[in-house]
């Protein structure tokens, strides 16, 4: 039963990033360990999930049947599972506090440990986009799957185009030193399932870069965070709401009122041949 709540790609993908957070950002220190993985693991999971979801919907549509949406969801739920925990994790031995009161002294190792955290993060999540695609897929080095066409379900210009207008309006509209802050706010005003993608690794990356800085003002991740799930706990079910109840009733009425016009098949065709 256990097995249901074991996935190794998602694993890969949630508990791979934070743990190159926590080596190149976290420099040894517990508290930073506890700051990083509180801090990113709704994000990161939260991303996983909606990649998924979109390599699902658009699965199903290019294939013209939805049975296989069940077990896709299943999966695609268990990256958001694994970092809420890993948050849950985090807060229980960071608090709420801002991680704007671990500061590094070190500019040039912060710096270096930036870069290596935001090339993995490009490479982990392309990775985990390329594992479906609308065309022939190839696997890779056992559990590397590429597939043609990948960018195809990923690239949508309406939601690309609201994306940059909404950085371009807080960038204008924000002062020095709170720039930061006002981009990562502007993230949640993506649209669509692609538009959603982008503004949560866009924040994801704002997080990354102002990391222990000393010039901007904190990003507030805890309130963040929260703001995540309710967007994309909001996109999820408007397109793979669960049936209700009145559903469920509904249906076995259908499926009662077809047996009983199966049942009545034979009298009526025997009716028919005596006339």
């Amino acid at each position: 039963m256990l097995e249901i709540f074991l996935n190794v790609n998602s694993i890969l993908i949630v508990f791979g990033g934070l743990g190159v957070v926590v080596i190149f950002l976290g420099f040894g220190s517990g508290s930073r360990w506890a700051v990083l993985i509180r801090d990113l693991g709704v994000p990161i999971g939260l991303l996983g999930s909606l990649i998924g979801m979109i390599q699902a919907i658009n699965g199903t549509l290019a294939l013209g049947s939805g049975d296989g949406i069940y077990g896709a969801t299943s999966v695609m739920l268990l990256t958001t599972l694994y970092g809420g925990v890993a948050s849950a994790v985090g807060y229980f031995f960071a608090g709420s506090g801002h991680s704007k009161t671990l500061l590094i002294d070190d500019p040039r190792r912060l710096l270096t440990g930036k870069w290596v955290v935001i090339l993995f993060m490009v490479l982990s999540w392309s990775f985990a986009i390329v594992q479906k695609g609308p065309g022939e897929c190839t696997d890779l080095l056992g559990f590397w799957r590429y597939c043609d066409g990948f960018a195809a379900w990923f690239y949508e210009p309406l939601a690309a185009a609201i994306f940059v207008i909404g950085m371009v309006m807080a960038l204008l509209k924000s002062e020095r030193g709170g720039r930061a802050a006002s981009l990562s706010k502007s993230f949640l005003l993506s649209v669509a399932g692609n538009g959603v993608v982008m503004g949560l690794f866009g924040y994801i990356m704002i997080y990354v870069v102002t990391f222990s800085s000393r010039y901007e003002e904190p990003l507030n991740a805890n309130l963040m965070n929260w703001h995540w799930m309710e967007v994309a706990a909001f996109y999820i079910f408007m397109f793979l709401a669960p049936d209700t109840i009145l559903d469920n009733f509904q249906e076995a009425d259908i499926q009662e009122q077809i047996l009983e016009l199966e049942a009545r098949i034979p009298s009526i065709e025997a009716d028919a041949e005596e006339l």
